[in-house]
Formats: C-alpha cells, sequence, structure tokens
C-alpha cells in the first residue's frame, strides 16, 4: 500500500484549490448568462434544500472539522484515500469561504436548464465516488 508525502498533498490541494477560486474570481467579476455559464449565489444549502446560510455556515464547520478528523484517523495510510478526503475538504472549505465571505455559495457552470454548479462541488462529488469505491477495496485488502 503506497503513501502519500504530505509536500505531494499538499501540491494537489493547492492546485485544486486554486483553479477553483480562479474560476469563482473570473465568474464573479466577469459574469454573463449563456449555454455554459451562469453566476448564481446559492444562500441555501445543498442542491438549494431550503436552510439559511447561517445554519449553513454552521453545519458546514461541523462537517469540515468531522472530515479533517475522520482523515487524520482513518485514511492518512492509503494515497487514494488521503487525495480523495483532502479534494473532499478543499471543496468544504472553498464553498464555506463563499457562504462565510458572499453570504452564499458561488456556483456559475450551468447544468442542463436549472441546475447551476462550481468547481468545489465538483470536487466533492468526485471525492466522494473515490472513497465510496475505495473504501470496501482498502478495508478489503487489509
Amino acid at each position: 500500500m503506497r503513501t502519500i508525502s504530505l509536500s505531494q498533498l499538499f501540491v494537489v490541494v493547492t492546485f485544486a484549490l486554486l483553479i477553483d477560486r480562479v474560476t469563482k474570481y473570473v465568474a464573479l467579476e466577469y459574469s454573463y448568462d449563456n449555454k455554459l455559464y451562469s453566476l448564481f449565489v446559492n444562500t441555501y444549502g445543498v442542491f438549494s434544500v431550503p436552510v439559511s446560510n447561517g445554519w449553513m455556515i454552521i453545519i458546514s464547520g461541523i462537517i469540515i472539522l468531522s472530515l479533517i478528523v475522520a482523515s487524520a484517523i482513518f485514511f492518512i495510510r492509503n494515497k487514494q484515500m488521503s487525495i480523495a478526503m483532502a479534494v473532499l475538504i478543499i471543496g468544504a472549505l472553498s464553498n464555506f469561504y463563499d457562504r462565510v465571505a458572499y453570504g452564499g455559495v458561488i456556483d456559475f457552470l450551468r447544468i442542463g436548464h436549472s441546475s447551476v454548479i462550481n468547481l468545489s462541488d465538483v470536487y466533492i462529488i468526485v471525492a466522494l465516488i473515490v472513497m465510496v469505491f475505495g473504501v470496501d477495496r482498502y478495508y478489503v485488502l487489509r
């Protein structure tokens, strides 16, 4: 089982965070609507569930702290799980920052006619998929 060094993990996390923040900055500065882009500040919860931004800040903070503790305890020995958990935390932290700084999550990538997401959402979804399929393999092989 291969582990990942902290410097490798730092590079992956920094790169992912940088791309996410730059795309959100560009979306805010040069907002326009078309078939691919549509600026939307989501003041509700995940999938626009009607939860106030104040509650989402509290809930998000608790979840992020739990993820950091879980990654330190369970996934630090497995490279795939370490990267997935780090990318998940970066996505959550970036959306958390948006909630605090802008009063809601900055979404700009249009999916279909009604959904708008951002790169942090993509990071979170991909990381969860990797973790779901990787946890089974990780614990079966131990």
